[in-house]
């Protein structure tokens, strides 16, 4: 899979750009501020329908322009057209030149794994963060995946609904959300499985200390199936759902410690780049396309070392790739045969210079 062409007006501060990326890695410099994260965020929001920064989609269009684009053509096993415009109070979505439903449909053609500095809330962050990073990785695994979470979700809102208005009598909403809960575990839990087999062997390539382990938490006690545990709750007077998958979690440890008490801060973005080279990993190996990797920031996330560790990474694995840095030094390009390009970026403006 590959971006061939991007084309983003007034997206940030990213004024009129126009880029072709090669199938490798691409570099993007420049000074902070310039537009690099920009650019990544473009691609990112044109696959997902979400930013990855803290501030999420405020100032996406730019101050006094009438609407901001992001359009790309990409290659997979067949050619597409995306596209979204963003106006005030409107977002349009298109593919192929029709509207689309959803972001699920622009997702299923363009994958994308990141990694940007704001990463280390996988490790030291809520479970809610742990549990996208999950679902996002399965639905690219399998697509019908989100249709599965779509049902558990609306079964769980009419069932909280239910509790806090009639709450007494044949629970109506308890086969469904047990049926539908029973199998977002049961793709997580395989999921996690060849997950954690990718993530421990990546941690070690990046030179990370300590043994790494991924287990996931179902959300309630194993002993007992699911529609036991929501009868059981029940039995408390609840009035919420307060077990399922909803509730469930990706346990991460060092030598048996959790990451986030155990793990300095450089050690978590370590794990957090482990995990996501293995989504990588796991979701090249079971669809057949190599998602997008977008990595921002990449001199300041690692060390030397980790940083040619991680390129090298990447650059045997073989996706697409979009790296950001401030100085060619600190975002080197691996050794070797491989499609590689640079270009430099200033002030919202973007060329190539190799």
């Amino acid at each position: 899979m590959e971006i061939q062409r991007l084309q983003i007006d007034a997206f940030r501060n990213l004024d009129s750009v126009r880029l072709e990326p090669v199938p490798g890695l691409n570099r993007l410099i420049g000074p902070n501020g310039s537009g690099k994260t920009s650019l990544l965020e473009a691609i990112y929001y044109l696959g997902t329908g979400r930013s990855f920064r803290r501030t999420g989609i405020r100032g996406l269009r730019q101050e006094g322009r009438e609407e901001a684009t992001v359009f790309g053509k990409v290659r997979g096993p067949s050619t597409h057209r995306l596209g979204v415009r963003l106006a005030p109070g409107q977002r349009e979505l298109r593919l192929d030149g029709s509207s689309a439903s959803g972001f699920g449909d622009l997702a299923a053609v363009l994958k994308i794994v990141h990694y940007t500095p704001e990463e280390h809330r996988l490790a030291d962050g809520g479970p809610k963060e742990r549990r996208r990073f999950l679902d996002w990785g399965l639905f690219h695994v399998e697509p019908p995946f989100l249709e599965l979470a779509r049902r558990y979700n609306r079964a769980l809102q009419q069932r909280n609904r239910w509790l806090k208005g009639v709450g007494h009598g044949s629970d109506p909403w308890l086969e469904e959300l047990a049926r539908t809960g029973e199998e977002i575990v049961r793709k997580r839990q395989r999921f996690v499985t060849r997950l954690a087999e990718h993530a421990e062997r990546m941690f070690t390539n990046l030179r990370g200390l300590g043994q790494l382990g991924i287990r996931l938490q179902l959300g309630w006690n194993r002993e007992r199936t699911l529609q036991e545990a929501l009868e059981r709750d029940r039995g408390t007077d609840a009035e919420v759902t307060r077990v399922g998958p909803h509730r469930g979690d990706l346990k991460l440890t060092l030598e048996g410690a959790p990451v986030r008490e155990r793990a300095s801060r450089g050690q978590q973005k370590l794990v957090v780049l482990a995990l996501r080279l293995a989504q990588l990993a796991v979701i090249s190996e079971e669809s057949g396309e190599p998602p997008v990797f977008l990595f921002d920031d990449v001199g300041s996330e690692l060390d030397p070392e980790r940083r040619r560790a991680a390129l090298e990474i990447l650059s045997n694995f073989g996706p697409q790739a979009f790296l950001t840095g401030t100085e060619e030094a600190l975002c080197p390009m691996p050794e070797g045969e491989g499609s590689y390009a640079t270009f430099r970026v200033h002030d919202g403006a973007i060329e190539r210079s190799d």
